[in-house]
């Protein structure tokens, strides 16, 4: 699959706490900026400069993005590793 599928859009710089939910969703998903994107503009949130806060309000979304294109046990996996983060 090309990258630029899978990887981050050329341009974009992540903060610590994005990178690292990034690489934590990357694990489960093989399109983790597009399901964190996605959920962070419904949220309000800038995807590349995550607060602790806004990452513990839209960890459920981020997990619930990757359980639709896996599986409830990903989703769950997701969900703690975010957790986690924060």
């Amino acid at each position: 699959m090309p990258d630029a599928l899978t990887g981050l859009p050329a341009g974009v710089t992540l903060n610590a706490l994005s990178e690292r939910a990034y690489r934590a969703m990357q694990e489960h998903t093989a399109f983790p900026w597009a399901v964190l994107s996605a959920q962070c503009r419904r949220a309000g949130v800038d995807p590349a400069a995550l607060t602790p806060e806004a990452l513990k309000k839209i960890a459920p979304q981020l997990a619930a993005g990757v359980g639709r294109f896996t599986s409830p046990a990903q989703q769950q996996a997701v969900l703690r590793a975010l957790e986690a983060l924060v």
